[in-house]
Order: structure tokens, then C-alpha cells, then sequence
């Protein structure tokens, strides 16, 4: 085949062009397929730019739920032990154990253990501690009302009144404010369900007596998401007078919170005719538990 016929065969191959008449005008259609693809593309970015701001502001609204139903004490970080807090448990438990029988080489053959419910209900703000040991009328040892000047204890046989005996004065004598972090991570059992815990453990000072004894060691037990405070166990050295082992403090249900202010001074009847004026710092904020 010659060049010419080639050129022509090639020009055979193209669009033929397409002469019009002067009144008509040349319209060129795009493809409709790339259109409706186009179309569809944004409309999916758009869905997916709302789904994403929506999720933002449904995480907002629930932190700020989940933050304001709770009080941050951001007690990851707290390297010491606050039990200055305001705090509410009901229905707690105090546990004494004492060994009751040991043989001639001092090793310990039997322990005695004793429980009975506490509550507890502490308004930090106003320097206010309510604390009652035995929540029946069978078990009942003691309840203590405590305020920023003077401490009212009510038992089964009197009242008194100790302006010795102040809420500084009766926090401190925990034993607990200077306990340190430990860097374990903790599950105790408590009231039947294992529960996370931030432990702090330590020697209390030198002048924290506790029934007459300066404990060896205290732990003191955590709620990592609140703050307060979940336990306080307490070990005592072993002496030729005293067979005291532990006792413990346990707030399952302890919450954040501020306790009515009545209850600080719901004294018994009998407070009101028989309170004895003291000021003896030998009162002490537990001595009664050991008969």
C-alpha cells in the first residue's frame, strides 16, 4: 500500500467532522457515569465529616457528664495518703484481730477475730467527722461527733465533751496523712467484690497511739477513681501486755459527698442532760474497742 493510501486509511479512522448550519450550536455531552460517581463521592465525604463532628460532640457531653458526677481529685498523681476529704459510707466494717493463743516459741496457734459495722460521714469542709462504731443496738460500742474545737462521744454509759480532742487533732490520730504511694498495683477483696485500689503504706509518727500502742505499719486503701477512702488496716507489735494483731477499716460503699449537717449534732437524749466536760488528752479515738 502506498503512503497516500495510508494517510487516507488514517483519516478514514477519524471522527468525521460534522458541518452544522449556522443556526445551530455544538453541545458536548460528558460522560453522565462520571457525573453521578462525582455526586456520590461527596456526599459520602459529607456523611463521613458528620459522623465525625457528631461522635466530637457526644464525647464532649459525656465527659463533662462523667466529670461532674464524680469530684476530680485526679488521685492518680497524689504521692501521699488524703483522708481530708468529704466523704459518706453508711455501712462499714471494723475488724479487730488478736491472737488469743501461742505456744512457748512464740509461734501463734489461734487468732480471735471481731466484726462489727461502722459508719462513717466526714465533712472536711466545715472540719466535721461523724463516726459510730457498731450499727445495732446489740454491738453498739460508740459514736463519736466530732468538730473543729471539741469531740462529743456518746457510749452505752455516759457522754463526754473534749475540747481536747479536735477534728485536726482526731484525723491525726490515724496515723495515716503521712503514708506514702507504694508503686504496686492493687485488687482487694472488700465486702465480697474484688475492687482496684491505690495503696499507700508507711510508719505513723512516733506520737500515734492506737489502744495504747504505736502500730508498726498502716495501709491505707484508695478508690482510683474518687478519692476516697476504701480502708485502713492497722499492724501493732507483739508485747508481753497486749495480743492486739490488726484492725481494720473497710468503706465499700464510701462516695463523695457532703453528709447532712444534723447529723453532727444528733446527740442522744441522755448527751443532752449528762455531757462531762474533759480535757484529758487521754482520750483517745478508739481505746473503747478493747475490753
Amino acid at each position: 500500500m502506498s503512503t497516500s493510501d495510508d494517510s487516507e486509511l488514517t483519516e478514514s479512522n477519524k471522527k468525521p467532522t460534522e458541518i452544522l448550519d449556522d443556526d445551530v450550536t455544538l453541545i458536548s455531552v460528558s460522560n453522565p457515569y462520571g457525573q453521578l460517581k462525582s455526586i456520590l463521592l461527596r456526599i459520602l465525604l459529607a456523611i463521613i465529616f458528620l459522623g465525625v463532628g457528631v461522635g466530637a460532640v457526644v464525647y464532649s457531653v459525656y465527659n463533662s457528664e462523667r466529670n461532674s458526677s464524680t469530684e476530680d481529685t485526679n488521685v492518680t498523681t497524689v504521692d501521699y495518703f488524703n483522708i481530708r476529704v468529704n466523704q459518706i459510707c453508711d455501712k462499714g466494717l471494723y475488724i479487730m484481730e488478736t491472737i488469743v493463743n501461742v505456744t512457748s516459741d512464740g509461734d501463734v496457734v489461734k487468732r480471735d477475730v471481731t466484726t462489727i459495722g461502722t459508719s462513717w460521714m466526714q465533712d472536711d469542709t466545715h472540719q466535721r467527722l461523724y463516726l459510730r462504731f457498731g450499727l445495732t443496738s446489740d454491738d453498739w460500742i460508740y459514736t463519736d461527733f466530732v468538730h473543729p474545737t471539741f469531740t462529743v462521744r456518746s457510749t452505752k454509759y455516759n457522754c463526754t465533751k473534749n475540747y481536747g480532742v479536735t477534728y485536726d487533732s482526731y484525723i491525726k490520730s490515724f496515723g495515716v496523712e503521712n503514708l506514702h504511694k507504694t508503686t504496686r498495683e492493687e485488687s482487694i477483696l472488700i465486702d465480697g467484690k474484688y475492687r482496684p485500689v491505690i495503696v499507700y503504706s508507711g510508719v505513723p509518727a512516733a506520737n500515734i497511739l492506737v489502744h495504747g500502742l504505736h502500730p508498726v505499719v498502716i495501709f491505707a486503701y484508695m478508690n482510683p477513681n474518687s478519692g476516697t477512702t476504701y480502708g485502713l488496716e492497722t499492724f501493732f507489735p507483739r508485747t508481753g501486755t497486749s495480743f492486739l494483731f490488726r484492725t481494720e477499716l473497710w468503706f465499700a460503699n464510701m462516695t463523695i459527698g457532703s453528709p447532712d449537717a444534723s447529723v453532727f449534732f444528733n446527740y442522744p437524749p441522755e448527751c443532752e442532760f449528762s455531757v462531762v466536760n474533759v480535757t484529758s488528752q487521754a482520750f483517745s479515738s478508739r481505746n473503747l474497742l478493747i475490753h
